[in-house]
């Protein structure tokens, strides 16, 4: 589920759909207070982590190494898809 309540005032800040292309850099205004809102970085972290330790164990690796790649994108796309919708606005 999307959250998309207002960390300040409790209403609701924005349509479901347009949580989902938020990132935790440019902040979004709430329609209800108008205080600016982000993503919280924390459950993105691991995810970003986590990419790049598989990328660079695929790169290292020959033709098992690209299998490695292609799971380890499409896992980490799913990871950070997955981030982006869990993460809770927090207010500045």
């Amino acid at each position: 589920m999307i959250n998309t309540t207002c960390p300040a005032c409790s209403q609701p800040a924005m349509a479901k759909s347009r949580k989902c292309f938020l990132g935790p850099i440019l902040p979004v205004t709430c329609h209800v207070c108008g205080r600016p809102l982000r993503l919280s970085w924390r459950p993105m972290v691991p995810v970003a982590l986590a990419g790049l330790l598989l990328l660079l164990g695929a790169w290292t690796g020959g033709t098992p190494g690209k299998i490695l790649f292609a799971t380890a994108g499409v896992s980490w796309l799913a990871g950070y898809l997955r981030a982006l919708h869990s993460p809770p606005l927090v207010a500045d």
